[in-house]
């Protein structure tokens, strides 16, 4: 019998041995000629990535389970491999109040359905830096990769923490602030002014009496910006109309009714005493919207105009005018999207008002109630936000005068960054009682609250909820 063993053959197979394995052992020599990135790596074209492909600029394979995925990635529910991400978010509110932290929690979850590679959790209630510091230790003791504070609070703990864990790959993110630090500590806040621009708009076309009302919550800068877009965007539609403005001194009553009711409540019946036929309203919760309705059932011609929720005119049928929206996901989305590809570097986010509504993180829309627009105003509404998207300075460029604080802004001046974040005084047409507690009292020029005005009485004060009645002095902040 012919041997199958022909020399060519054991040649050829000598030689194939010494190309696939080292004369070390078993390894193969093939990987340590690997070409291309692993999993999760980022990528512009499927030849960056060895083994898979490039999908959102990262590069995966396809999976059926983790088990199918390199150890650190895991099958997400697209089906494909990837490296996850944990994101916490932390609320000042709470979700039932469908206000400011319920849209930021429909930020955070339209970031989850929209990146199948992330997880998320959430906090409400979160309001001293103790709060921040806790809630945040334990989210990323869970194994968090990312914390986002979604009110102005918290600097402080917030800087500490991302010295702490910097280190550890992990990310923060504080709103309203340019408080930035490399390697992990960004911000991130929008140009609420132009929304509330628009919502003054269409309170002075609706008041016929040129008075209007403006309720403020927390005595900060980022409530002074909005009632400043606010009165800029009513004279731009009455020069004659006069904002009346009062204070809860906080985001809201946390729970000592004066004389059963809260005192968002209060100060919605006094503005609508005093003459205002629309009442809005910067806090976070929707009883100054439920006191107007119920002014509207009994008869009295005064309508709202809410924010934050797209749909909270369908809650009050009969006063709601439109809502001045936020919508926090194209944020959300695009920040944990950077992270995720490793392409995320801190700086301060300020966006405004986009020609893509879909992206714009703030907006206004009218109600579809029948009685509430008509075609000009909706048409004028249109044409002033395609004015706005395409000059974000508008609602605050001057010129203007002011009622103190800060001389008269110059004719095409605008407002700076810097100077929004510390924004400590009103234009002319905001306007105050001589004697709050006298619907009837004159009107006086009004100032941004300092530290020596109090808003509830100290009797009236319980323990946690002292802050109503000492906002801080905003002066200091200039």
């Amino acid at each position: 019998m012919r041997s199958s063993w022909h020399p060519v053959r054991v040649i050829l197979i000598f030689i194939l041995g010494t190309v696939l394995f080292s004369s070390e052992g078993c390894s193969f020599v093939v990987e340590k000629d690997v070409k291309g990135k692993g999993i999760a790596a980022s990528c512009t074209t499927n030849s960056d990535c060895h083994a898979g492909v490039c999908v959102g600029e990262l590069c995966t394979s396809k999976c059926g389970n983790d088990a199918d995925c390199p150890t650190g990635t895991k099958c997400q529910r697209d089906g494909f491999c990837a490296q996850p991400l944990r994101a916490g978010f932390l609320y000042i509110g709470v979700l039932a109040d469908q206000g400011w932290s319920y849209m930021h929690d429909q930020g955070r979850r339209a970031a989850e359905e929209a990146l199948p590679w992330l997880t998320t959790e959430f906090a409400p209630n979160v309001i001293t830096d103790a709060d921040v510091t806790r809630h945040a230790t334990a989210m990323i003791e869970k194994g968090a990769n990312v914390i986002i504070q979604s009110s102005q609070g918290g600097t402080a703990p917030m800087a500490a923490l991302a010295e702490k864990y910097k280190k550890d790959g992990v990310t923060f993110l504080q709103l309203y602030n340019r408080t930035v630090t490399n390697p992990n500590l960004g911000s991130y806040w929008v140009k609420i002014q132009q929304s509330w621009y628009l919502a003054g708009y269409i309170a002075a076309k609706k008041a016929k009496k040129h008075r209007i009302a403006w309720i403020g919550g927390y005595v900060s800068p980022q409530g002074i910006v909005r009632a400043n877009g606010f009165v800029r965007g009513a004279r731009r539609a009455d020069p004659n109309v006069q904002v009346e403005v009062r204070w809860v001194g906080f985001w809201f009553d946390p729970g000592n009714p004066v004389s059963g009711k809260y005192r968002e409540t209060l100060l919605a019946e006094q503005v609508i005493e005093a003459g205002a036929e629309v009442v809005m309203s910067n806090t976070d919760n929707e009883r100054v919207y439920d006191a107007v309705e119920a002014a509207r059932v009994a008869g009295k011609e005064v309508w709202s105009i809410e924010t934050n929720n797209p749909a909270s005119c369908a809650k009050y049928p009969r006063s709601c005018l439109g809502v001045a929206w936020l919508n926090w996901a194209p944020i959300y989305i695009q920040q944990l999207s950077a992270i995720h590809k490793h392409k995320w570097k801190p700086e301060y986010i300020h966006r405004g008002i986009s020609v893509d509504p879909s992206q714009s993180p703030v907006g206004f829309q009218l109600s579809t109630e029948p009685g509430m627009n008509d075609t000009d105003t909706r048409l004028e509404l249109e044409n002033l936000q395609a004015a706005i998207a395409n000059d974000n300075d508008l609602p605050l460029r001057g010129p203007y005068a002011t009622t103190g604080n800060r001389s008269a802004v110059a004719d095409g001046e605008v407002i700076s960054d810097d100077e929004l974040l510390k924004m400590c005084w009103f234009p002319e047409g905001m306007v105050e009682k001589v004697n709050p507690d006298d619907p009837k009292s004159g009107d006086r020029p009004a100032l941004v609250p300092h530290g020596e005005r109090t808003f509830l009485k100290r009797e009236n004060m319980t323990k946690g909820n002292e802050s109503l009645a000492d906002p801080p002095d905003c002066a200091k902040n200039q």
